[in-house]
């Protein structure tokens, strides 16, 4: 990690919108601009991009000048760069998508950066593997992904860039029961944490109950257990010399907040490799190792985690739709009989801020992605990442309430630019008004600093250089209350942010 990893960028934008029509060129001739503008419309997001690596002292020895490359110490000529955007799904019940993936404006602000210092020589792959429901064709034409890509690549024909669907299934629902279907051209590597895991001291009573929703828990056993914990990863991103990260901040169910340490989840090709909850009532508040998919012991409940178990197995392993879709009905059944008898639980899935498990995923996959090689082995001895870093979140548009899925949108007009995901993460999380204490990724993170493969060093703080000036010049702990973005979380997380009211 460099020197700069201490800084976090947060630059706030003129107006706290994207360019219509899926516009991505900038609107003025900046001198290190070499391919034509746009004159329909101001592009705020592409002049964020570029004040923002400005305010890194990205290259500030030419800033301004013809030969300006910010990008230039962590893309190198030759290099594979995997951009990695937040893509989760291709539409949001709630409306607005400007708030539920990576918008494309600021990927190809990034993306024209990213050509700037390949120097002609390289490859770009943009990738990532979203929800198994998502229709990734629609997604990306839709929003104007594929169009950004041919118009680059139609100007910049000496480097192969290329857009890339990571999943290794599919899947489509019918009637509350997920259909599978194999991608066969997702390429991907096992990669063996073991004892490096998180999991690693995790009792064996609770790594037979982590579970994925909606898939065989007979699966998640095979990658988890006390001889074993791996992750399938995509062997584009093992092969990558520089990660992009592009999150798109949002509230989130399981993990409270969704940023850039979340977002690397999408290296993982194959769900069935995710824990995101542990089966069973939260029996001890205090204990990190135990059950958290609910709060409260319920009978019911655990009757329907038997049900649902099942179901996942008929309709993926089991190989019978129709008897998964029985069981489906028997969920449903159970689940009004414990809304009519008083035998429901205030959460589900993991989804509240009891969830310890999901953070020990996320670090994992972070950790991998920092320090395993091109063929998933972890590098035993230097302990150094083995691949340059960068993230660049898209906060134009937040999202607030039900995320990842159904977000609603929050204004907040910021671009903010990391070299480290956990210092930046605690600047994101504070500004969107959680609690830290409440916040399991970061702490999980932090913990691994007196690990073999940190995330963070020990007491490394985020320096925070922002053209607001209650934030310029402080850490996360001095950020003033009243600046605060105030995001509405999710229902399950309610206990664990600050409110408006609270101010």
């Amino acid at each position: 990690m460099s020197d700069n990893s201490d800084n976090v960028v947060v630059y706030r934008i003129k107006h706290s919108k994207y360019p219509d029509n899926n516009e991505f060129r900038p609107s003025m001739k900046y001198p290190e601009y070499f391919w034509d503008i746009s004159t329909d419309e101001a592009n705020d997001v592409f002049d964020g991009v570029r004040e923002a690596f400005h305010l890194m002292g990205y290259d500030k020895e030419n800033y301004g000048k013809k030969d300006w490359n910010p990008l230039k110490k962590i893309v190198h000529a030759g290099d594979k760069v995997l951009i990695k955007p937040n893509l989760v799904m291709d539409h949001n019940p709630c409306g607005d998508e400007n708030c539920l993936y990576t918008q494309p404006s600021v990927i190809a602000a990034v993306l024209y950066y990213v050509i700037l210092a390949l120097h002609g020589n390289g490859k770009v792959v943009i990738a990532d593997a979203p929800m198994q429901e998502c229709n990734f064709d629609i997604l990306i034409h839709k929003c104007g992904l594929d169009k950004i890509v041919e118009w680059c690549k139609n100007r910049a024909p000496d480097i192969e860039i290329s857009l890339k669907d990571l999943r290794g299934i599919h899947s489509h629902v019918k009637d509350g029961v997920h259909y599978y279907l194999e991608n066969p051209e997702a390429r991907s590597i096992i990669v063996k944490l073991n004892q490096d895991s998180e999991f690693s001291e995790i009792p064996p009573k609770y790594l037979d109950a982590m579970r994925i929703t909606n898939y065989d828990p007979a699966l998640l056993k095979k990658h988890h257990n006390v001889l074993c914990h791996e992750y399938a990863i995509s062997a584009d991103v093992l092969e990558a010399d520089v990660i992009i990260n592009m999150p798109k901040p949002k509230a989130h169910r399981k993990a409270g907040v969704t940023a850039s340490l979340k977002n690397i989840v999408g290296i993982c090709s194959r769900k069935e490799y995710l824990p995101h909850h542990t089966n069973g009532a939260y029996v001890d508040g205090k204990a990190e190792v135990c059950s958290d998919e609910y709060e409260k012991p319920s009978k019911l409940r655990r009757y329907e985690d038997y049900l649902a178990d099942k179901k996942n197995f008929w309709a993926q392993s089991g190989g019978n739709p129709r008897l998964a879709w029985i069981y489906q009905q028997l969920i449903r059944v159970n689940h009004l009989t414990a809304k009519i008898f008083g035998g429901s639980t205030k959460y589900s899935e993991g989804s509240w801020y009891g969830n310890h498990t999901i953070s020990k995923t996320i670090c994992d996959l972070n950790k991998i992605l920092f320090y395993a090689d091109k063929n998933g082995n972890l590098s035993d001895f230097t302990c150094r990442p083995v691949r340059r870093y960068l993230a660049i979140a898209d906060m134009v548009i937040l999202g607030e309430g039900e995320g990842p899925l159904y977000p609603n949108p929050k204004s907040a007009g910021l671009i903010a630019v990391g070299e480290n995901p956990v210092v930046l993460d605690e600047i994101i999380m504070t500004l969107f008004g959680a609690k830290m204490e409440y916040m399991h990724t970061i702490r999980q993170a932090r913990s691994t600093a007196v690990k073999r493969f940190p995330l963070v060093r020990q007491n490394q703080k985020g320096h925070i250089i922002s053209n607001v000036s209650e934030w310029n010049g402080r850490c996360w702990q001095e950020i003033p209350e009243d600046s605060k973005l105030m995001v509405r979380p999710s229902a399950g997380w309610t206990k664990a942010f600050y409110t408006s009211d609270s101010r």
